[in-house]
């Protein structure tokens, strides 16, 4: 288990848990939601890469219950469950790892064409923040492929506690963090989704782009290419790649983050106008869009 200034306690010390703790994630917005043989064939990756070390899961739906992720519930998920995907109430699954920290999961979810037209669908991925960096490198460059893909990143992240009694505090503290930190990302799928397909997100240790529409954008993209440690075409997108591996930006240690610089200087064009605010007392939307701009700010934040 990596030893990280980001591992926050909870503030009761109530169990084994953190407050905001660092992992390793890839994000991956789709043009279109994920069917029954996408969600296959992305689960089927998944496990012939990392294995299935899941000990939990439950539908991408609100009212949905944690349900334990056995070899019965795996047959009857093969069986039913994703086959009948799309066909009702559920768009998504999302398994995980029974674990305080370091827990891995993999989650899928589609928005509805028809009533949410603006939202982008997602595959996700967490893991621990020691996970070897080219184990991630190679596992996007086999998933990506693969996927309509929007956008993409993947790296270092803040994990908060959403939707438990340490939400707020946790999102205040992520807040606190990201002012320091640079290079992980602050996280709230569920709302970069609704502007997704109006732009990418912002530069993370990865960052896919996937096809663009005019010249202009095509020479940003080139011009990124350029500015990145490594790229390559993977068919569905181009993968940009700002270092051997990813870092925690500590503007007190002044790491280099010159390399996410010329990116995101590079792929301004393409980013997003706007983004919904982050959770938590601390965030607004001035401060939200500021972040996402951090790499490219005159003043920095």
């Amino acid at each position: 288990m990596i030893v990280s200034p980001i591992n926050t306690p909870l503030p009761d010390r109530d169990g084994p848990g953190l407050l905001v703790e660092l992992k390793t994630h890839l994000v991956v917005f789709l043009g279109e939601p994920p069917g029954p043989r996408t969600a296959k064939r992305v689960f089927d990756l998944y496990e012939s890469v990392f294995g299935d070390s899941f000990g939990i899961y439950k539908a991408t739906l609100d009212y949905a219950f944690l349900k334990a992720w056995t070899p019965e519930a795996k047959a009857y998920h093969d069986r039913v469950q994703r086959p009948d995907l799309r066909r009702g109430d559920v768009w998504g699954y999302g398994f995980q790892e029974a674990a305080e920290r370091d827990a891995r999961l993999f989650m899928h979810h589609g928005y509805r064409p028809y009533t949410e037209p603006d939202h982008a669908s997602f595959c996700r991925f967490e893991f621990e923040a020691d996970l070897p960096p080219g184990q991630l490198l190679r596992f996007a460059e086999l998933l990506l492929p693969q996927l309509p893909v929007l956008s993409a990143y993947g790296g270092f992240f803040f994990q908060g506690r959403p939707n438990d009694r340490y939400d707020a505090a946790s999102a205040d503290r992520i807040f606190a963090l990201s002012r320091r930190f640079w290079g992980p990302e602050v996280v709230d799928v569920e709302l970069t989704a609704s502007v997704m397909k109006r732009g990418y997100k912002c530069v993370n240790w990865l960052t896919a782009i996937g096809p663009v529409a005019t010249a202009e954008l095509r020479l940003a993209l080139g011009r990124a290419r350029d500015a990145a440690e490594g790229s390559t075409d993977l068919g569905t997108c181009v993968l940009l790649r700002a270092g051997e591996a990813p870092i925690l930006g500590d503007r007190n240690r002044f790491e280099d983050l010159s390399a996410y610089r010329r990116i995101a200087a590079a792929l301004l064009p393409l980013q997003v106008a706007r983004h919904p605010t982050f959770r938590g007392s601390k965030w607004d939307p001035a401060t939200t869009l500021d972040w996402l701009r951090r790499f490219t700010l005159p003043e920095g934040l």
